[in-house]
């Protein structure tokens, strides 16, 4: 036992050339767990590739388990204690070579995660008994009582089982506890509204679902994070927040604590988050161009379009690009407005209105309209960004170009369900009625 001296704290001094050796071992053995998990693809694994999988996440676990034994005290009373670095393989380089010592708490939650995603590959079986406390308290030259912490961890969360005389076993799949699914969406509102109701009517009852508001305020997202995480089986998460550089730092930070295996984005992209996580999303940049041109019959009779979008929707900036490449595309005038006037309402012309959250804009075109004796759909048409329930019925039928938000809720409960995740684009398209 190369270890024992350090983990028994007979050596704990600065510069113990013992100390220095483990931690630079360690860390060594970590990077090749690492690799390991970033050179194959877990959606699509082979029974040989779960297998250096299984190993890989259960050595990391067993690395991490030595190092935060050594350079830090025991977990009670020092729960918040800096521990070590956590290094994982979705680490950027930079973020590795300056990253600093995590709580103790942390190092410990991720461990336990490590050592579920060991068994969800198939390292372990469902059923397979598991070492005895003596015997891996022996092995590991750790206490018995500390052994038996993390396997009574791991069987509240219905990882494991116990039975008197057979000791500590794998739970079968039958026996586990019912799926614990946390949702972050970042407002209410009648798409989310969709949204929800398409997941949870697909997950069926097989998962309780719990849903929480971020309210576009990274400091939210953290702190839900950091107060459910190792709570849930899968985290489904809107990253909708300004999108200034320090924030989206934030962001990715908060999200690459949730294993990858846990964690599925939805309707935006986050294509500098990497991992085998999953995602279900539209394309900002270039939906507005797929959904204009499905109207080019109507388009290509139609001198203008006039753009009514707010600054302050997060997204209007690659919305504009869009609609300006299908402008430039299709040789149509095109003109963009903060608010509308009377005076920007002309009969024979179209207007596609990006919605804020109360449909205002649609209000003070309509109004502007009426104010000029115009009529919508016989005088000048209307396309809303967005589809929504009550557009098949306001102006006897609102034409709109949308995302699939019920395919998007359906797609990402299947993949729960399926235990299979993927990177996913929904459906783009525009649905005709009576104003367009």
């Amino acid at each position: 036992n190369w270890y024992n001296k350090p983990l028994r704290f007979v050596d704990r001094t600065a510069n113990s050339e013992t100390t220095y050796f483990i931690w630079n071992q360690c860390y060594k053995n970590i990077k090749v767990a690492n690799d390991v998990l970033k050179s194959v693809d877990l959606e699509n694994l082979s029974d040989v590739a779960k297998s250096y999988v299984g190993q890989a996440y259960a050595m990391r676990a067993f690395e991490y388990f030595t190092l935060i034994q050594i350079y830090q005290f025991s977990y009670k009373g020092h729960e918040d204690a800096a521990g070590v670095p956590i290094v994982t393989e979705k680490t950027a380089e930079a973020e590795a070579n300056n990253n600093p010592r995590a709580a103790v708490k942390d190092v410990y939650k991720q461990i336990m995660d490590w050592v579920e995603d060991a068994i969800k590959t198939g390292q372990l079986k469902p059923e397979e008994s598991l070492p005895s406390m003596n015997d891996l308290s022996l092995e590991l030259d750790v206490s018995k009582e500390t052994v038996k912490k993390a396997y009574s961890i791991l069987r509240d969360k219905g990882v494991l089982e116990s039975t008197q005389g057979k000791g500590y076993f794998v739970a079968g799949k039958s026996k586990k506890q019912k799926m614990r699914i946390l949702v972050l969406f970042d407002k209410l509102s009648n798409i989310k509204q969709v949204l929800y109701n398409s997941f949870a009517s697909t997950i069926n009852g097989k998962a309780d679902i719990t849903l929480y508001l971020h309210n576009q305020q990274v400091s939210l997202l953290e702190y839900y994070i950091d107060e459910n995480l190792d709570e849930f089986d899968y985290y489904v998460i809107t990253p909708h927040f300004p999108l200034d550089a320090n924030t989206q730092k934030r962001v990715l930070k908060a999200l690459r604590r949730i294993p990858n295996r846990k964690l599925i984005i939805m309707d935006r992209d986050m294509e500098e988050l990497r991992g085998n996580y999953g995602s279900v999303c539209q394309d900002f940049a270039n939906d507005a161009y797929t959904g204009l041109s499905m109207g080019m019959d109507k388009f290509s009779t139609i001198s203008k379009l006039n753009v009514i979008i707010e600054t302050s929707s997060l997204y209007h900036p690659y919305v504009v690009k869009a609609v300006e490449k299908f402008c430039n595309t299709n040789d149509i005038d095109c003109c963009f407005y903060n608010q509308v006037t009377p005076g920007v309402v002309h009969r024979g012309e179209v207007y596609l209105i990006i919605n804020g959250q109360l449909d205002m804009e649609l209000i003070h075109l309509v109004r502007a309209a009426k104010s000029l004796n115009l009529k919508p759909g016989r005088d000048f048409s209307i396309i809303s960004y967005n589809e929504s329930p009550i557009d098949e019925i306001i102006l006897d039928g609102l034409t709109t170009i949308s995302t699939d938000f019920s395919q998007m809720g359906k797609l990402a409960a299947e993949m729960i369900l399926k235990d299979s995740l993927k990177k996913m684009k929904c459906d783009f398209r525009m649905t005709r009625r009576s104003t367009f």
